[in-house]
């Protein structure tokens, strides 16, 4: 809501500061869990967040790492994030890859289903937790590829140094 407000008053008082222009457009978004089981991420806190630019051990660690009780739905970060940055506009069916000793592979084709499965045991936090490491390095795959670049990675270094020195 802080953010709306931000947006709201900006959108009132821009064509005062900035006429003969249109007004901005604000685009809002459920809010995306901390991984660490607190209401929100915190760039104080790294572990609480998989930034963009994350290298895919640092995805992993952090997913391993993250707050997912058990048979838990609500205030749970990993199913918050599956649901709505994974199933976000999906096509495909969402994979969990599992050994035959447990179960085998399963794949869902709505977030419910999957929230169900998780709820009633039948999804371990383990087994979701590697299949959604395993899909946000993919998703993210662009961004470090665009990073890695040495021009884009020479602008990350000095903006990082700005960033750091506030």
């Amino acid at each position: 809501m802080d953010q709306r407000k931000a947006h709201v008053v900006m959108r009132d008082v821009f064509s005062k500061v900035v006429p003969n222009k249109p007004k901005p457009i604000a685009m809002h978004h459920p809010l995306i869990d901390g991984l660490t089981g607190e209401a929100k991420m915190s760039k104080s806190k790294p572990d609480a967040a998989v930034f963009i630019h994350d290298a895919e051990n640092e995805i992993v660690r952090k997913i391993k790492k993250a707050f997912c009780p058990e048979k838990t739905v609500e205030a749970n970060p990993i199913l918050n994030w599956t649901k709505n940055l994974l199933f976000w506009n999906r096509t495909k069916p969402f994979v969990i890859e599992r050994k035959p000793e447990h179960g085998g592979s399963v794949e869902f084709t709505t977030y419910k289903d999957l929230e169900t499965a998780f709820a009633s045991g039948e999804v371990h936090p383990m087994d979701l937790k590697g299949s959604v490491a395993k899909e946000l390095i993919e998703l993210l795959a662009p961004v470090r590829e665009h990073f890695a670049k040495p021009e884009v990675a020479a602008k990350k270094a000095e903006l990082d140094k700005v960033l750091v020195n506030r």
